[in-house]
């Protein structure tokens, strides 16, 4: 038991102690207070002044850069994917450079095709001939059709008489030449039967553009006659060299007037472009000059082979005596 009062006693002791040194804390400190130096010197009112002095603490609100950390405008930048469809919209906007390459198209190929119709003038179709020549025309050509068909069957009964002539003369040479002059008229004769459309007739809607003389005879004519004029000579100089052949293999003297392929003288005429007569006369003009190169086993006016013959050019444009109009 005393044991538990000494330890008591110790703690009160203890206890005693702290309160006394609590009491002069408290009383030292006070008289410190009161001591202090009326002018502010020494006391402690300057460290309460100064305490605002935490305008340290203050400036710590300088997190004012903080505040410029929202100056993440570089990502108020990030709206720079604006730039993107900036970007973007430039090639969708030059898309329509389609349209440049649709006015590409128009005007290149079809723009020029249009000179198809210069072509067709060429043609001389739109002409300055006017509407009662183009009908005299065509009434022209329908006499010519029909004078030379009922010429034709005319020749065909006199070649048939000229045909056995030459059988009674055994001149067989000459005899199947004028046999195969009388096939290729008759089958020229079936040709004429198709009926002909002048709504189509180049010739008829041309104008005039040549001048040429027969027998001193002046005559007018387009590129069309004048083309049928250039065959009568050509088909003259053709035939006229097969008949002088066929004389020299019969041992026939030279005669072209005897053959009746020269006074016919109308293998590939249609009945068109030209009068007959005018026809025969340039036919004749190129068998003549055939028959000598044909007989004579020569080429001096023009050329032949395989069936085939055309007189010299230079010779052509000569016996033509073509002026033009323009």
């Amino acid at each position: 038991m005393p044991a538990v009062y000494l330890r008591l006693e110790a703690q009160m002791t203890k206890h005693r102690a702290i309160n006394v040194a609590l009491l002069f804390f408290a009383v030292g400190g006070s008289a410190v207070a009161n001591a202090q130096d009326p002018h502010g010197k020494k006391g402690g009112p300057p460290p309460h002044a100064e305490k605002p002095a935490p305008a340290p603490h203050n400036e710590k609100p300088a997190p004012a850069p903080r505040a410029e950390k929202t100056a993440p405008a570089p990502h108020v930048q990030k709206p720079a994917p604006a730039e993107h469809v900036e970007h973007v919209e430039p090639p969708h906007v030059q898309k329509p450079v389609p349209v440049a390459r649709v006015e590409h198209v128009t005007p290149t190929p079809h723009a020029p095709k249009p000179a198809a119709v210069a072509h067709v003038e060429h043609v001389e179709r739109p002409s300055p001939v006017p509407h009662a020549e183009q009908q005299l025309r065509i009434t022209r050509e329908q006499q010519r059709a029909l004078h030379y068909r009922t010429h034709l069957a005319e020749e065909n009964r006199r070649a048939e008489e000229q045909i056995i002539h030459l059988q009674q003369q055994r001149r067989l040479a000459q005899y199947r030449f004028e046999q195969q002059y009388l096939a290729r008229l008759a089958q020229q004769q079936r040709e004429l039967q198709a009926a002909r459309d002048y709504s189509r007739d180049q010739y008829v809607y041309a104008p005039y553009t040549y001048r040429y003389y027969v027998s001193g005879t002046p005559r007018l004519t387009n590129q069309y006659g004048a083309d049928v004029l250039r065959q009568a000579v050509n088909y003259g100089y053709q035939e006229g060299f097969q008949s002088g052949q066929a004389d020299r293999q019969d041992g026939y003297p030279a005669n072209y007037q005897n053959s009746y392929a020269y006074s016919d003288a109308s293998y590939g005429y249609t009945g068109y472009n030209v009068d007959e007569s005018d026809y025969n006369y340039y036919f004749r003009q190129g068998f003549r000059r055939g028959y000598a190169d044909g007989y004579y086993g020569r080429s001096q006016y023009g050329n032949y082979s395989n069936g085939t013959g055309s007189i010299l050019g230079s010779l052509l444009s000569a016996i033509l005596g073509l002026t033009s109009l323009r």
